[in-house]
């Protein structure tokens, strides 16, 4: 249970965060909630304060807003979290779909949240000793197939597998090569 003091401190962070996106109290508390709770952060002053920082600080450099960012976050956050990814990563490449397709914030959530679905399907498939099965819509998933089309670019894709890295990480790895990889990688 928050002491008063916690609540107010949180409570003016959330309101920042309402001033900055344009928002009103409760769609930035639901918004704040979901980026904290997401991640399984605790609702604290320094917490808060770190989500309207981050979603400041992307907004301020690309052409996504506030609002964006943290209605695409909404569509995320938890599963980013259970895929190992840091919240300020996960805002990052909230941010660059957005700024990059200009397509609606829901519609760059979502995308990033197939992402870390199929990831997590594979994962599943490698935990429970399977390299080959199928997604709910029933497309493929050969874990040896994409194991090894990472391995072409020299990402180790087991240190996800096996909880060594985030998922945020393999995607940062690949990023860091696409410029280099050739049509077949």
């Amino acid at each position: 249970m928050l002491k008063t003091n916690e609540v107010n401190a949180l409570s003016a962070e959330t309101l920042k965060l309402a001033r900055i996106a344009g928002l009103g109290a409760s769609e930035a508390t639901d918004r704040m909630t979901n980026a904290l709770r997401g991640f399984n952060k605790e609702l604290t002053q320094t917490n808060a304060q770190n989500v309207s920082d981050v979603y400041s600080k992307l907004a301020a450099i690309t052409a996504a807003d506030v609002d964006e960012i943290s209605v695409a976050m909404t569509k995320v956050a938890s599963l980013a979290s259970s895929a190992n990814m840091e919240f300020e990563t996960t805002a990052a490449f909230l941010t660059q779909i957005i700024e990059s397709t200009r397509e609606s914030a829901e519609t760059a959530g979502t995308a990033l949240k197939t992402i870390v679905a199929r990831f997590g399907e594979v994962k599943k498939l490698y935990t429970e000793g399977e390299l080959l099965g199928a997604d709910e819509e029933g497309i493929e998933i050969d874990v040896n197939k994409i194991s090894s089309a990472l391995r072409t670019a020299g990402i180790n894709l087991n240190e996800f597998l096996t909880g060594q890295k985030g998922l945020d990480d393999i995607l940062m790895e690949l990023a860091s090569k696409w410029e280099d990889l050739d049509i077949v990688q």
